[in-house]
């Protein structure tokens, strides 16, 4: 009789413990720049898009001549969309980009060319 009651607690207690067991991390995609261009026309716009974890909480903080600035994210079809100001868009320039994020460091830089202009003489 004996027998029977420490199986049954052994065998309880082994059915318990995995139904607490705790849950392994889902493997997260890991974000990836998916904007192929690297040199834009000063006074265009510029949109860097990232895919994979779009769930996570990204800033995108970005250094050039004008300063910086750290920019919020805009989600759309699973990409995470960041508008670069236009301040940082009409001076020519290296910008360069930090993704902060909790899990991953991401960073690069892109080139502002100065728009071509004719000059006029008088």
């Amino acid at each position: 009789m004996n027998y029977k009651i420490i199986y049954l607690i052994c065998l309880g207690s082994i059915l318990l413990g995995n139904s607490f067991k705790a849950k392994k991390n889902e493997l997260k995609e890991p974000l990836k720049l998916v904007t192929a261009d690297s040199i834009y026309m000063a006074g265009k716009s510029i949109i860097l898009k990232f895919s994979g974890d779009t769930n996570s909480e990204s800033n995108l903080y970005l250094s050039g001549s004008y300063g910086s600035v750290l920019l919020k994210p805009e989600l759309k079809d699973n990409l995470l969309f960041f508008s670069v100001p236009q301040s940082f868009c009409k001076k020519s320039g290296i910008v360069n980009w930090d993704l902060i994020n909790n899990d991953q460091k991401l960073n690069g830089r892109f080139f502002i060319n100065p728009k071509p202009t004719v000059n006029t003489l008088e």
